[in-house]
């Protein structure tokens, strides 16, 4: 019976300092995903034309699915901080600018990945 419970306080100990699993490939279906091509193209109209067109409505639209993503993102991360405390929207944005113009065949669902990935670093 001793032999029970240390194995048992051994495991609880052991789930105490084991750091989250690192993410895996799995497919994530997203309503309205947003691939990197479309938001480069959206943020670059967002520069030079004015915002009653189409295509700002683009970049305006892209902007409020990435920050209520990612917003959904830092809620459901699994760490006790606060990711987003010290970062700011424009600072997403051009974070996301970097990541698609590095990765333009990808999309905004693994730019906030590679982005929660970097913050961790950050801020531990």
């Amino acid at each position: 019976m001793k032999f029970a419970h240390l194995g048992a306080i051994l495991f609880v100990a052991t789930l105490s300092v084991v750091p989250p699993l690192p993410a895996t490939a799995k497919t994530i279906t997203l309503i309205g995903p947003r691939s990197c091509s479309y938001w480069l193209k959206n943020r670059g109209s967002e520069k030079t034309v004015p915002y009653s067109s189409i295509q700002s409505i683009g970049a305006m639209s892209d902007s409020t699915w990435l920050f209520g993503f990612v917003s959904g993102y830092n809620a459901a991360y699994p760490t006790d901080k606060n990711l987003l405390a010290e970062i700011d929207a424009e600072t997403i944005s051009l974070w996301m600018d970097r990541y698609c113009a590095d990765n333009p065949k990808s999309d905004l669902y693994n730019g906030t990945h590679k982005l929660f990935e970097e913050l961790q670093k950050i801020t531990r």
